[in-house]
């Protein structure tokens, strides 16, 4: 549902109507809680002015009042309730059920194919599993409706993720190593090696040969050096992760 913080864009779409009626959402209490079911889209808008902001479907209101403006006009005042990470859990998992059923689309599959190698990565690293619930609420820093809207986009994921690593409140030693290996990954499917090679490499420098995850590091490296068609190099980060896994 898409609605905006100004009221005068909301009573240019019901001028001239025989009936109008305009919806004043209260949101106050459910922006206190980080699994608020609505994204600003301001920034993202063709037009900005209307400071859009955007509704999950399925998102509950509360009704208030109903008061008559005048003979065209009705006022119908909404609170927005809350809802259970268990709620928003079901929908993440359902949104990531229908986008790798077409996989067939790159550009759709990366986003979820980012946070499937996030939660592989934080695992093997921490030892902890790393599930949907955890994104909304152990990593409040990352904001999960902003990286839904940039699907495919590899250059503002990128973005998005550098400016993860300079937040002092989100960032730690692990979500660094983390996040340098997702940034990696997306400049690989930007064509631009280098640079994935250089964020692969701080990975590699923050791990010690018993870390588990070098093992992966060693194989994303491999795979930049394969699609830079230097297949000697490729095979030697291959054999590397081979030899850790069996060390």
């Amino acid at each position: 549902m898409s609605t905006s913080h100004r009221e005068n864009v909301a009573r240019e779409f019901i001028a001239g109507a025989e009936v109008g009626v305009i919806f004043e959402i209260n949101t106050i209490k459910a922006s206190y809680n980080i699994l608020h079911p609505f994204a600003d889209i301001s920034k993202l808008s063709v037009i900005q002015d209307e400071e859009e902001i955007l509704f999950f479907a399925g998102t509950v209101f509360r009704i208030n009042s109903v008061e008559k403006e005048n003979d065209s006009t009705w006022i119908i005042k909404l609170t927005l309730c809350n809802q259970t990470v268990e709620q928003m859990e079901q929908l993440m998992d359902a949104i990531k059920e229908q986008l790798t059923s077409i996989t067939c689309w790159d550009h759709l599959y990366m986003k979820i194919d980012d946070w499937m190698r996030f939660g592989k990565y934080y695992k093997i690293l921490t030892g902890r599993t790393f599930s949907w619930k955890d994104i909304m609420t152990t990593l409040v820093g990352i904001d999960f409706y902003y990286l839904m809207s940039i699907l495919g986009d590899y250059e503002t994921a990128i973005e998005y993720y550098k400016e993860l690593l300079w937040d002092e409140k989100f960032i730690d030693d692990q979500k660094c190593l983390v996040l340098n290996m997702m940034i990696g990954y997306n400049y690989f499917h930007l064509f631009e090696y280098d640079n994935a090679l250089f964020h692969y490499d701080i990975a590699l420098s923050s791990l010690d040969d018993n870390n588990k995850l070098i093992r992966e590091v060693y194989i994303l490296i491999g795979d930049v050096w394969r699609a830079k068609d230097n297949v000697e190099t490729a095979l030697s980060y291959y054999k590397k992760s081979i030899r850790n896994y069996y060390e």
